[in-house]
């Protein structure tokens, strides 16, 4: 098994025992959302290529600054649409 830390480049992995939390930061909301959305595919394909299992229904997405909150409302990962909430429980 390698490494989940390797594989992602762009965001930021942070991890507590099986909770994973994916953050990235760009002034234009399209490539913030953009990279969120691959990289999050990039973790989900490595779960599975390891034999994991992601649980979909407890996603979650928070958009901070005006520009994010403003222009993603959602973020698209496979077939799971994941609603931008204004508080998000970790």
């Amino acid at each position: 098994m390698n490494d989940i830390f390797y594989f992602i480049h762009k965001s930021s992995l942070y991890n507590y025992a099986d909770d994973n939390t994916l953050s990235f930061y760009h002034h234009d909301p399209e490539i913030l959302k953009l990279i969120l959305e691959d990289d999050s595919k990039i973790l989900i394909d490595w779960f599975q290529t390891n034999q994991m299992q992601a649980n979909p229904d407890k996603f979650q997405a928070i958009a901070i600054g005006i520009k994010s909150r403003g222009h993603i409302n959602e973020i698209k990962i496979y077939n799971v649409t994941i609603k931008c909430e204004e508080r998000v429980e970790l």
